[in-house]
């Protein structure tokens, strides 16, 4: 007699699933997404109300997420119809990265106003980094003297561009997952790093220091001493000095998120250490936040990892 064999599933019969189950956690982490955003314009909307913190040009503001939103709309659907679901998957999550972009800066701002209740914490860094046998002041002297201070000083502007890099390149060829970890990575930073920076608000090490603060800095000085007043406050699109440093957070997941292109691996590496450095030889940060922005990276990194698979 002969035996009725059970058929094995081929690769052919197990890819429909598979696509199935990679099509189905994508449609999730965008409903994912979009309940961040919302929950993120209504913490934006209410804490800047308790706070009083006022926002002018907000129809402007909402214009221009409106087109940004359409902009990049045109990016997915094109995908979509060619049937190239990771190359719609990836560029859908850059829409996500742009709108959280416009959004938020208001929570920094709450979290800044909240902050009133602890005392600048200053001193308290300038001792932590005298403990560790470090001086920002005499390391900022000292870039400023020598070429390769000032090479490393260069590249602390570099961060934004390497921010658009690290989520346009992986998100418009194809990298949904590199480029999800880099979001899922930030939005975690933000909701561990904004109470710590509400607790531990600082100036900056010109501040704790006593050195002089270059134009740039005394203008992020006058705006965090600002914050802390009572009465209304008017936001402002400039940043602040905090800890941990959210510079060097964003250096370490954006060379992360760049790594899987092979040929990118080393050069975003570089990049980000220098960017890294020059948190210090430009004077804008304490080591303790340097340190702290590492933690900090590395705990959303590791966490992004779990949460986002494919």
């Amino acid at each position: 007699m002969s035996k009725r064999l059970s058929p094995v599933p081929s690769a052919a019969a197990a890819a429909p699933a598979e696509t199935v189950d990679r099509a189905a956690g994508s449609v999730a982490f965008h409903v994912w997404m979009a309940g961040t955003a919302v929950a993120v314009l209504l913490v934006s909307v209410i804490g800047c109300r308790l706070t009083q913190v006022h926002v002018s040009g907000v129809r402007g503001r909402v214009v221009a997420a409106i087109l940004v939103a359409a902009m990049f709309q045109a990016v997915p659907l094109y995908w979509h119809r060619k049937h190239r679901f990771a190359l719609r998957d990836s560029s859908l999550t850059v829409l996500w990265a742009a709108l959280l972009w416009i959004i938020l800066p208001f929570p920094v701002d709450v979290a800044g106003r909240l902050g009133r209740a602890f005392p600048l914490r200053d001193a308290l860094l300038a001792r932590l980094d005298a403990h560790l046998g470090v001086n920002i002041a005499a390391v900022a002297r000292w870039a400023t003297l020598h070429w390769l201070g000032r090479a490393v000083n260069s590249t602390y502007l570099l961060l934004t561009p390497l921010l658009v890099l690290a989520f346009l390149v992986p998100g418009l060829t194809g990298r949904a997952t590199a480029v999800k970890r880099l979001l899922v990575g930030n939005l975690l930073a933000f909701a561990v790093g904004l109470p710590m920076f509400a607790c531990m608000p600082a100036v900056g090490p010109w501040y704790g220091e006593h050195f002089a603060a270059n134009p740039t800095q005394a203008v992020c000085q006058t705006d965090l001493l600002h914050l802390r007043q009572p009465g209304p406050y008017e936001h402002r699109p400039t940043g602040v000095v905090c800890f941990p440093s959210f510079h060097v957070m964003w250096a370490i997941l954006c060379a992360e998120a760049l790594c899987c292109f092979r040929w990118l691996r080393w050069p975003a590496w570089i990049v980000a250490a220098l960017i890294v450095a020059s948190t210090m030889t430009t004077g804008w940060h304490y080591l303790t936040d340097v340190l702290g922005g590492f933690v900090l990276a590395g705990i959303c990194m590791a966490a992004a990892h779990r949460l986002v698979r494919s």
